[in-house]
């Protein structure tokens, strides 16, 4: 009994060793075993692909090979420092610390440290974890926070893109890089001007360009190199052997190595804006950096535009500015109008600007009520202003400068400046006013409230354009991951309904290459033909954008209804093979806006739906591709059946549901009698017209079902769904006598009757499996050839 229970212990132990040496080589996270020293005893799997070393390599050596400094000179006494006083600094406690490569290179890593006991002795076991990539996304995003709040405290651009620039050669672990924009010269070549660029000058003619040109920024013009490739091409441009890559035009005598090398543009919309270039980065560059600092990009992009934005309205300010100096030079050469009344409101002098002002001769005015100067109110009220001062001493527009309405002889009204002072001459009351036409400095001032009202409403469209540019980036994620139309159409809708929130939609394919066929909607109830042919739309006609500002257009599109016009769009999706879709898009009724925000609305729908309709047919053409390709790995390039390895892969799938829900499959193998007397006496090309032949004669006795393979040479097989072995009989003898019955030509001559020879099996009955129905059924066949062929044999007769 005791000999038993310790066996079972034994057994449990060893078990459970098993199960922890299983998990210690399958587990994600390196894990790594020391001594009270720091002498390794163990290393994971995953330990030797973090840090390089093969675990031979290490075990037996210190812990602190595998440590960046301070942590590798320390690491001793912390270990000491413990087992002397216990006190913990990393055991039980995780931290993140600096790891080194084999290759001498350091990566960041969260290690959690614990402690066992093992026969008597005391280990130490770290489960490491690298957040290389979680720390390159903070400092990304760090990154674009600063740069972004910097902007916003008007900091110099010039300040805030260098720093940008540091931040991204410190993520990228690259040498030297830059920022740039792109503006085109006369001719329209792309123009790069720099905002950040690192020193790379080798010498002191290159050094004293660098420090003259760098705070203008640096402009290249050359396109025959990489970074060129992306101002022509707008493309990113990755190189990691740029020594002999095609489109590097080369380096000047002197310049620094150029390694590997990565460009990459951005954009606001669809305008390219700018670009960013990398170089040497240790291990060169890859795609999913690229992916990684998309988010780089955008900022880039913002900060730009912004940029722009803000020259745009100091020159406004400046065209206003000097605007204002122009009129007040025009007041100050003219001199002010200048008009003396006295206290029954005569006017007794007026100088000449008060001509050139009013209109009217100075011995038209003078010994007239200065009222005829004046429209109504004022007109009217005008004597009783000055009697109610002269009575009472209280003053309302004396001595305070006021704005008010002046008439000229022509009728016109003008705003005007008006100051009045009283004085005494002789003891009379007199006044005087001076006047200023305000009308410029009135029109500067709306002009002004409209530019910043303009300036606002850009800022908006940016802001909102972003937010689209985001979702056509995640909706091009969506359709390049398609694996079927049906995924694509439905990655549409749900896109489509985000980028346009405020109208009805649909997308059509071409079906039969001349109808189209409404397949993914959005926004509600899609107002207009589900199904029409393809002249029924205009833009398919013309092959270009079709626009319905309102339903007074008389071209109107057959296939929208009346209540689908108002600025409706349709625009035809094009791949290289031509056009294979349609998207329609409306406005539905009850929508208010101004006419300005109308045509604002249209233009930007159909800027959107441009993109959409871009990427939906790169989706479409990279999906026809990999089914086209799909379709060559399964197929039987001479006559087209599908090949022994799709017949292998689906016989299995088809057993499996057969399986559940009780259906027999039938299995019936084919052979071409005396086919080798074919291929001897009448040569290759012959057999294979007689293969083809019989490939279609299977192809017109099959049910859509059914599955018809090459399964080898001058053997075929078909797979029957649901037929019993009686039925699968029965379908074979009804090709066998098809194929007996066919006339088979080969250079114009007709060959020999040909006949076949076929085995049926079943399953379950005659196999439980695919590989012992094939079995069963090529023992049919083999006694169908053995009987003389020309017959069919079911297994087991």
């Amino acid at each position: 009994m005791t000999t038993s229970k310790s066996q079972k212990h034994r057994k449990d132990r060893s078990d459970a060793d098993i199960r922890f040496q299983s998990m210690f080589e399958t587990v994600a996270d390196g894990i790594i075993t020391i001594d009270e020293t720091g002498v390794i005893e163990s290393f994971n799997p995953s330990a030797e692909r973090l840090f390089g070393y093969r675990q031979d390599e290490v075990v037996g050596k210190n812990i602190s090979t595998l440590m960046g400094e301070p942590h590798r000179a320390r690491h001793d006494g912390y270990l000491a420092r413990y087992l002397e006083t216990g006190e913990k600094r990393v055991i039980g406690v995780g931290r993140e610390v600096m790891g080194r490569h084999k290759d001498g290179s350091l990566f960041p890593f969260e290690l959690a440290v614990s402690e066992m006991q093992v026969g008597g002795r005391r280990m130490f076991t770290g489960v490491v974890r690298d957040i290389t990539v979680q720390q390159g996304y903070r400092q990304l995003l760090q990154a674009i926070t600063t740069a972004q709040q910097e902007i916003s405290r008007n900091i110099k651009p010039g300040i805030v893109f260098e720093k940008l620039l540091n931040e991204l050669l410190s993520l990228t672990q690259s040498e030297y890089g830059f920022i740039g924009e792109i503006g085109y010269d006369d001719s329209n070549a792309p123009i790069l001007t720099t905002h950040a660029i690192t020193n790379i000058a080798w010498n002191d003619e290159t050094q004293r360009f660098y420090e003259e040109k760098v705070p203008e920024g640096l402009k290249f013009t050359n396109t025959e190199t990489l970074f060129g490739k992306v101002m022509t091409t707008c493309k990113p441009v990755l190189s990691n052997d740029p020594a002999n890559d095609p489109r590097s035009g080369g380096l000047p005598e002197g310049h620094p190595a150029l390694n590997a090398f990565l460009g990459l543009p951005f954009f606001s919309r669809e305008e390219f804006v700018g670009m960013v270039g990398i170089a040497n980065r240790p291990g060169g560059y890859s795609e999913e950096l690229i992916e990684f600092l998309q988010p780089f990009l955008v900022t880039c992009s913002n900060l730009i535009i912004t940029l722009r934005l803000e020259k745009q309205r100091l020159e406004a300010e400046t065209t206003l500015r000097e605007s204002e100096a122009r009129g007040r030079a025009i007041l100050s050469g003219a001199t002010e109008a200048i008009v003396t009344i006295n206290e029954q409101g005569i006017v007794e002098d007026a100088n000449p600007a008060t001509e050139t002002m009013f209109g009217y001769r100075l011995d038209e005015m003078i010994g007239q009520n200065v009222k005829m100067l004046m429209p109504d109110p004022y007109q009217s009220n005008h004597d009783r202003y000055i009697s109610a001062y002269v009575n009472t001493g209280i003053k309302k527009v004396i001595g305070k400068g006021r704005e008010v309405t002046g008439r000229r002889r022509d009728g016109e009204e003008f705003p005007m400046l008006l100051s009045v002072n009283h004085i005494t001459v002789g003891g009379r009351n007199m006044f005087t006013g001076v006047i200023r036409d305000i009308s410029e400095q009135k029109r500067s001032a709306e002009e002004l409230r409209k530019l910043n009202e303009d300036l606002s409403m850009r800022v908006s469209a940016l802001d909102a354009m972003n937010g689209v540019n985001s979702q056509l980036n995640k909706m091009n994620g969506y359709f390049q991951s398609a694996e079927s139309q049906d995924e694509l159409f439905d990655a549409v809708a749900k896109f489509c309904a985000i980028l346009f929130p405020m109208e009805v939609g649909g997308y059509f394919s071409v079906e039969n290459g001349n109808v189209l066929e409404l397949c993914a909607k959005w926004g509600g109830q899609y107002e207009g033909e589900d199904y029409f042919k393809v002249g029924d739309c205009w833009a398919m006609r013309q092959g270009e954008t079709k626009v319905l500002e309102t339903g007074e257009d008389h071209l109107v599109c057959p296939h929208i209804k009346d209540v689908a016009l108002d600025h409706a769009v349709c625009l035809p999706v094009s791949t290289r093979d031509g056009i294979i879709g349609l998207l329609s898009l409306y406005a539905p009724p009850g929508i208010e806006m101004t006419a300005e925000h109308h045509r604002a609305r249209l233009q930007r729908n159909m800027d959107v739906l441009s993109a959409v309709s871009d990427r939906l047919g790169v989706a479409v053409s990279n999906l026809q591709l990999r089914e086209k390709l799909r379709q060559e790995s399964i197929r039987d390039p001479m006559t087209k059946l599908f090949n022994r390895r799709f017949f292998d892969e689906t016989v299995e799938l088809e057993i499996r549901r057969s399986q559940r829900s009780g259906d027999p499959i039938s299995i019936l193998l084919v052979d071409a009698d005396h086919f080798k007397g074919f291929n001897d006496t009448y040569g290759h090309d012959a057999g294979d017209v007689v293969l083809k032949e019989i490939a279609n004669i299977l192809r017109e006795n099959c049910r859509s079902q059914d599955l018809p393979c090459r399964y080898g040479g001058e053997e075929f097989a078909l797979v029957f769904v649901g037929l019993d072995k009686e039925g699968a009989t029965a379908k074979g003898e009804e090709i066998r006598k098809a194929v007996e019955s066919r006339e088979i030509h080969y250079g114009g001559k007709p060959l020999p009757q040909l006949t076949i020879s076929c085995g049926v099996a079943t399953i379950p009955i005659d196999g439980e499996d695919q590989h012992a129905c094939l079995r069963e059924a090529d023992k049919a066949l083999y006694t169908a050839k053995a009987s003389g062929r020309n017959r069919v044999v079911a297994a087991g007769n």
